[in-house]
């Protein structure tokens, strides 16, 4: 999503977070309808998960507004790499 956003034209990475961070709420909370409505959420696992979820994108919101941007660029490029990297090499 970040690598779409800044394709669009999108140079401000707070910016492409928060659009980010909009586009997967809305995403993930018409997921959540349709399991709601289809009576498939364990209330006990879905509630610690979005309290948990809450915390962590509120926090890391805030710090990633202290790291300078081509910093915080580099680590969210190295993450990804990471990432795509272990699940190659895991699904081999």
């Amino acid at each position: 999503m970040i690598t779409l956003l800044s394709l669009f034209g999108y140079q401000d990475l707070n910016e492409i977070n928060a659009l980010k961070v909009v586009s997967t709420t809305l995403a993930n909370g018409i997921a959540f309808i349709i399991f709601v409505v289809n009576g498939q959420v364990v209330w006990r696992y879905c509630l610690l998960a979005m309290v948990t979820c809450a915390i962590g994108g509120y926090t890391s919101a805030r710090f990633a507004r202290m790291i300078p941007q081509p910093v915080l660029r580099g680590l969210v490029i190295f993450i990804g790499f990471s990432m795509a990297a272990w699940f190659f090499w895991a699904n081999r």
